[in-house]
């Protein structure tokens, strides 16, 4: 996904605040566009991941599982919008 290779080279926000961000507007999207939100999710995630000094904390390990439950029912709900 395009967006966490842009999260990869940039340094500079990695922080707390835009994981929150990024997970906040997975949640906004869910309903009108679950694959979008998924990929939102996912981003929330790759961020959380590189914080400088999160590993073992546990809101970085909160951040995560809720970024992963995120995706998932993004995911899930993408799948009752496939056609067929």
């Amino acid at each position: 996904m395009e967006r966490v290779t842009t999260a990869d080279s940039r340094l500079r926000f990695r922080t707390r605040a835009l994981a929150e961000l990024l997970l906040a507007e997975s949640r906004r999207r869910v309903e009108a566009e679950p694959d979008e939100a998924a990929g939102w999710a996912e981003l929330a995630a790759a961020v959380g991941r590189r914080i400088p000094g999160a590993e073992g904390e546990p809101w970085a390990e909160d951040l995560a599982v809720r970024a992963e439950a995120q995706r998932t029912s993004a995911a899930l709900r993408a799948g009752e919008h496939a056609p067929g």
